[in-house]
């Protein structure tokens, strides 16, 4: 991995690309000592590959750790169930690109957009036009719990999104956040 720190710039041909398992090695080696995934996103790469890439922060030493695979196929093992940071990231990989983080514990759209590559199915089986607001939805089942829903538009946020609260009296279990209904 590349060492540097906040605010300086990098070329990316001096970002090292490792291979897949040496990259989530890394990421899990550097998350078990204290860092944390900062940003894990997709990009294309030659061929007509995607790219990994990932920057992971050591907040302690106010440094960035930078790396990239090149992924051989469209799915790759998830790194979510070591590393809880990649959840969101990796959840948000397989919407915008069609690549299947196998062993997600909770792989479901992030945005409800169609993928990029053009005539592509996404991870979720989904081509075609997108389908906004459209998922399933968390549920926490009982008699006394009941479920609040916010949103899309609501005064007190700033970006328009809807948050589903699962609660038994004041205490919530669970809260479940659907961002970027203004995504383009």
């Amino acid at each position: 991995m590349l060492l540097t720190r906040n605010g300086r710039s990098v070329a990316r041909d001096d970002v090292p690309t490792l291979g897949l398992d040496d990259f989530r090695r890394s990421i899990v080696t550097r998350s078990a000592l204290g860092d944390r995934v900062v940003a894990l996103f997709g990009a294309p790469a030659e061929g007509g590959r995607t790219a990994l890439w990932v920057a992971l922060a050591d907040d302690h030493e106010g440094e960035l750790h930078l790396a990239r695979t090149e992924l051989e196929a469209d799915e790759y093992p998830s790194l979510t169930p070591e590393v809880p940071d990649a959840h969101l990231f990796e959840r948000e990989i397989a919407e915008e690109w069609g690549i299947v983080p196998r062993g997600h514990p909770w792989l479901k759209p992030v945005r409800f957009s169609s993928p990029r590559r053009a005539g592509a199915k996404d991870a979720f089986g989904r081509a075609g036009e997108p389908a906004i607001g459209i998922t399933d939805f968390y549920r926490v089942e009982g008699e006394e719990v009941h479920e609040v829903a916010v949103g899309p538009v609501h005064a007190g946020v700033i970006e328009p999104g809807h948050f589903r609260f699962q609660c038994h009296g004041e205490q919530v279990f669970h809260l479940e956040i659907s961002l970027g209904y203004q995504h383009r």
